[in-house]
């Protein structure tokens, strides 16, 4: 039976279309509950629906069925959403869903949901997916080698500075040169490596730069709780899903269809803020076995959930000749420091770091004095041979004769104000430098907090002139307009 009751749900000029949609054009407006009237009267004859869905092609069923699974459906990306699932043109998708909106069988409310009204679809909710929870499960210790493989590739990555396309994907001499290196040990697809570039590309580069901040965060995370973090930036619709399962505590199992018909209700009703990586279904499931997120058993996935993880202490070795060796599977936190002062060149169980002049230039360009790199080897008892140790010195005292700083520009808008700012430097009572006399001044990045403290304590005032418009990156807050109880219920 149709949803004739869900003509209270929509809006007085969606009404006259859908009116439209069954009795044709209207010449003469007449009052909402005529139509609503006349559409119940005729939804009472039988077919009358189906008769007026054959009329479409296939790939407008297609893509109205999957708009008919929520109630409304966000229209941010809607067009790369259905691409993936379908398949098909991002293009192609947006002509079938134009179409579909001349034709009344959709609506676009306030340009940001698309509404499929129940009534053509025998719908009227979402059904939400069982998933047992298993209670008397103890919690997994997370020892993955495919996350050891992850992370040697993000390193080699950022060694190299790979350039990423628009869609945080790799270009082909990239990908070539990363299964030279890599293939023989970790057996990742093309597809795969996208994900990891999408990764890197999103959480460590910002307008060409490496985020060394952002990449230390990340290492200094414990492995299972990497693994969630590259699964919520890459999936970001399936936060909600991960948060909700891990505040259980314990493994779960679900229908594998199940978890295919949730992972379309999360997709299409996430309100995204970047376009989704495109992969479907199946790769996306078969990545989560890989970092052993899953675990499958004839038509069942087991959901695993990790409190503790395999500890690998970090062992490394420094020829002679420059090249470092450490096991490729360590879970140290500062395994990612070598990627600043040296480049990975060769990757198995251990992975090979080479040192050289141009790696420690990029290491000084990323604030990584000398000072940090003794500070390295000696947490880490490595051994260096006098040749070796002097080589690299002179390295970095070659690339050290310059030096920059990253701070905030201070501009006094007269010269008298500009003197206060002047006075209270030459006085020690505040560390900036003075750019332009009694004008401009840079504060580091160190002394500012302590440089605005001084000045709201003195009662000068300042304020802060913000750009016209600004974009913050945050893949993590991405939205679902349908969630628990909507989607998932727990059974034991």
């Amino acid at each position: 039976m149709f949803e004739v009751e869900s003509l209270n749900e929509l809006l007085e000029d969606e009404i006259l279309r859908l009116y439209e949609l069954f009795f044709g054009p209207v010449l003469l407006k007449k009052s909402s509950d005529t139509y609503v009237t006349s559409l119940k009267s005729l939804l009472n004859n039988e077919g009358v629906v189906e008769k007026l869905i054959e009329k479409l092609n296939n790939s407008e069923v297609n893509v109205l069925r999957l708009l008919s699974i929520l109630p409304k459906t966000p229209i941010t990306f809607i067009n790369e959403k259905i691409s993936i699932l379908l398949g098909e043109h991002p293009s192609i998708i947006g002509k079938i869903i134009s179409n579909l909106q001349n034709k009344n069988f959709i609506f676009v409310r306030e340009n940001r949901y698309i509404i499929v009204p129940a009534l053509l679809t025998k719908k009227s909710a979402i059904e939400p997916v069982n998933i047992q929870l298993l209670n008397n499960d103890t919690s997994n210790s997370y020892d993955s080698i495919s996350l050891a493989h992850i992370s040697n590739l993000l390193l080699y990555m950022l060694t190299k500075e790979i350039k990423f396309s628009k869609s945080g994907t790799l270009y082909k001499k990239d990908f070539d040169e990363l299964q030279q290196v890599f293939n023989s040990f970790t057996g990742f697809t093309k597809e795969e490596y996208d994900i990891i570039a999408y990764f890197c590309s999103f959480s460590f580069v910002n307008n060409d730069e490496i985020d060394w901040i952002a990449v230390e965060a990340f290492f200094n995370l414990k492995p299972h709780e990497k693994m969630l973090e590259i699964l919520k930036t890459v999936f970001p619709y399936l936060n909600f899903v991960i948060d909700t399962i891990y505040e259980n505590k314990t493994n779960c199992v679900i229908n594998v269809n199940s978890f295919k018909d949730l992972y379309k209700s999360c997709f299409l009703s996430s309100e995204l803020k970047n376009e989704p990586f495109k992969i479907d279904i199946i790769g996306i499931i078969n990545f989560l076995l890989k970092i052993d997120f899953f675990a499958i058993n004839d038509d069942m996935i087991t959901v695993k959930y990790y409190e503790t993880f395999v500890n690998k202490k970090m062992d490394i070795k420094l020829s002679s000749n420059y090249s470092i060796y450490i096991n490729s599977d360590t879970t140290e936190p500062d395994f990612f420091k070598n990627a600043i002062f040296s480049n990975l060149v060769k990757y198995d169980k251990v992975a090979e770091f080479e040192i050289n002049d141009i790696s420690i230039k990029r290491s000084i360009h990323s604030g990584f004095a000398y000072s940090y790199f003794l500070d390295f080897v000696n947490d880490h008892s490595v051994e260096l041979t006098s040749n070796v140790e002097s080589t690299i010195k002179s390295w970095y005292e070659k690339h050290s004769s310059y030096y920059m700083i990253e701070g905030t520009l201070f501009f006094c808008e007269t010269e008298e104000k500009g003197k206060i700012i002047s006075k209270l430097i030459e006085n020690g009572l505040v560390n900036a430098y003075e750019m332009k006399p009694n004008s401009i001044f840079l504060i580091p990045n160190t002394e500012k907090n302590t440089f605005f403290d001084f000045l709201d304590k003195s009662k000068i005032t300042y304020y802060e002139k913000k750009p016209k418009s600004f974009s913050v990156k945050n893949l993590h807050d991405t939205k679902l307009l349908f969630d628990k109880p909507n989607l998932i219920r727990f059974v034991e």
